[in-house]
């Protein structure tokens, strides 16, 4: 998406969510953004990985129980 940008997402029959691309974040040291995005007018921000960004950060995936 761009910024600025809004679709509309489909989870069922009847039930749409729209979503808009408010902003992302510059890089933070440990290679991730923050993006920030509307969510059916609700503002809502998440932390993801981005894989251009080189890090000097070691990721360690947590351990799945069961």
């Amino acid at each position: 998406m761009r910024l600025g940008e809004e679709i509309e997402v489909e989870i069922e029959k009847g039930k749409t969510l729209f979503v808009k691309l408010v902003s992302i974040s510059e890089p933070r040291s440990d290679g991730t953004r923050v993006v920030y995005f509307e969510l059916n007018g609700q503002r809502r921000e998440v932390v993801v990985r981005d894989h251009n960004i080189s890090s000097d950060v070691l990721a360690r995936p947590k351990k799945r129980s069961g």
